[in-house]
């Protein structure tokens, strides 16, 4: 196990038994209890950042979202179309 810091909580089992190791390619974060896995990264801090990012830690304002959604819309695309 290699400790850089300490790392958030499994995102699926809340446990705080979480490690960080080194792979074959760099380095992953795991949880001991669930066995949920970070994405296999190049440097270990990458990859603690990566397990500790949630989904909702970055709320996109409403405007953003509004033009998201609308530019996923047919140009030609009208409500009445819904």
């Amino acid at each position: 196990m290699i400790t850089t810091r300490d790392l958030r909580p499994c995102p699926f089992c809340d446990s705080g038994d979480v490690q960080l190791s080194s792979t074959r390619y760099g380095f992953v974060a795991s949880c001991c209890s669930c066995g949920a896995m970070g994405p296999d990264l190049h440097t270990k801090t990458e990859a603690a950042d990566e397990w500790d990012k949630r989904a909702g830690d970055v709320k996109p304002e409403a405007g953003e979202v509004a033009s998201r959604l609308v530019g996923l819309l047919p140009d030609d695309s009208t409500c009445e179309d819904w």
